[in-house]
């Protein structure tokens, strides 16, 4: 799939793609991206679905349910470390935990920094990063008023259906 807004770069972005059990599914689908900046619906596009396990019960996940869903980068699988620890995975507690600004720009900066992301789409995401923020108004004003609390509810939803 691909998009394209006037004055950006034309951007592929793998919207369905194979989940574990060889289903296609999405958790990001075309109709969402109007919803929050570009450069945010690119990074959830480079994640998928995944289950809490005893492996990943460790730092902040200590105490939680193995059995949880959460999201991974779909392309180190939430096995890309940094100084010992795991990054590439995120086991939100609601929509409301996963659209929180913190969460968001760790999911963008992973999409953007991990080796395993194929260069076309960190080349995207560093030209769609410095044009929002070299706009002279707000591009996230531009959105229905909502549009971004909608974007995550649809994300986790999708996330825990998994």
């Amino acid at each position: 799939h691909s998009f394209t807004t006037p004055g950006r770069p034309r951007i592929v972005t793998p919207i369905d793609f194979p989940f574990e059990n060889n289903n296609h599914s999405s958790l990001v689908r075309m109709d969402d991206k109007g919803l929050v900046q570009d450069h945010v619906f690119l990074a959830f596009a480079q994640m998928t679905g995944v289950t809490l396990t005893s492996v990943d019960k460790a730092g902040p996940w200590k105490d939680r349910v193995c059995g949880e869903k959460g999201l991974r980068c779909r392309h180190c699988e939430g096995r890309f470390l940094i100084k010992g620890k795991s990054h590439g995975r995120w086991f939100p507690s609601s929509a409301k935990n996963l659209g929180q600004t913190t969460t968001m720009n760790s999911i963008v900066k992973h999409a953007s920094n991990c080796p395993h992301v194929p260069k076309e789409v960190k080349d995207a995401m560093a030209s769609l990063l410095h044009s929002s923020s070299n706009d002279s108004t707000d591009v996230q004003q531009k959105k229905k008023y909502g549009s971004r609390k909608e974007f995550f509810a649809r994300i986790f939803d999708r996330m825990i259906a998994y």
